[in-house]
């Protein structure tokens, strides 16, 4: 497609470019919805949360979600997981942090929601498994606690009646198996995309859970990039939310030969006194042989030392 030669903002003709109102009508009744973030906004998607809960409250559903999260985040109040705290909204959660949405804890306590709380760490981990197909998270994490099926399994409530957990014996010693459950939708936030759906999270505080959930059918809000070759001008920013499902790169660049952007990409990581483990190997060698001819003539650092371990960079003096 050739490029768009003027500076007003072009009509989007892209089908992985849209508005969150859009995006959110993708959302099925009884569709399972995986979100990340942290604490007061932290990699939080709230311009697509807003208009799920619109459309919902609007009388257009979706109704009976699933809705699952590893860390806590919003704003005590409205924001956050709070968007998804309606009666018929949601049917089943499952969290790892519940002091960020009051709301949701008066559904708990009326027992309108089935309810379970599960370690953080073990559900960031279970959403990488789930995302590799394995049958489910296996750790020592959580045995004699409350989420241990011998005691309450990480049930709330008394409408919680799955068995999220099972005890299982691996070479004579007990461990919890974290079950795997479907993933329709996830929902998460980059700092820069392209029309394509490539998201860059550089100006992101954290990646947290997005690329173990970034396998499905994925929606995010990030602002559209000018570095495409379809948009010359910075004044062509704007706000927009994408959903595109994820592909073997998740870096922003389209122009740049796929090895040539990675490279750079990584050129960029290194400072001064880091360490890099390259380990190139018989398959890899000429990947690594490259990286390293390109920091010698890009990065601006010189190579102290290499092996086939490990090399070391510094400033130049």
């Amino acid at each position: 497609m050739s490029a768009v030669a003027s500076n007003s903002v072009p009509e989007l003709q892209f089908s992985k470019v849209m508005a969150a109102e859009t995006a959110a009508s993708l959302i099925k009744d009884g569709d399972t919805v995986a979100v990340t973030g942290a604490g007061g906004g932290m990699l939080e998607p709230d311009t697509v949360f807003a208009a799920v809960e619109t459309r919902f409250l609007a009388g257009n559903g979706p109704w009976g979600l699933g809705f699952v999260y590893a860390l806590g985040f919003g704003d005590c109040d409205r924001k956050g997981t709070n968007r998804f705290a309606h009666e018929g909204l949601v049917k089943r959660v499952i969290g790892g942090h519940w002091g960020w949405s009051p709301r949701m804890r008066d559904l708990v306590r009326q027992e309108k929601i089935e309810a379970y709380s599960l370690p953080s760490g073990a559900i960031s981990q279970l959403f990488r498994e789930i995302g590799a197909g394995r049958p489910g998270l296996h750790t020592h994490v959580g045995l004699g606690t409350f989420v241990d099926p011998r005691l309450q399994g990480g049930r709330m409530n008394a409408s919680a009646k799955d068995e999220l957990t099972e005890l299982v014996e691996i070479d004579g010693k007990p461990y919890l198996r974290y079950k795997p459950f479907k993933v329709d939708v996830a929902i998460i936030r980059g700092s820069m995309a392209d029309p394509d759906g490539n998201v860059s999270l550089d100006q992101e505080a954290g990646n947290l859970d997005v690329f173990a959930l970034a396998w499905r059918l994925t929606i995010a809000a990030a602002r559209l990039s000018c570095r495409s070759e379809h948009w010359l001008s910075a004044a062509t920013c704007q706000r927009a939310v994408f959903m595109y499902r994820l592909r073997s790169s998740m870096l922003w660049s389209l122009i740049l030969p796929r090895r040539r952007t990675m490279r750079r990409f990584t050129i960029l990581q290194f400072r001064g006194n880091a360490v890099s483990s390259l380990r190139p190997n018989h398959s890899h060698l000429e990947s690594g042989n490259s990286l390293l001819a390109a920091l010698r003539r890009n990065s601006g650092k010189a190579l102290l030392s290499t092996s086939d371990s490990a090399c070391r960079t510094a400033s130049p003096s």
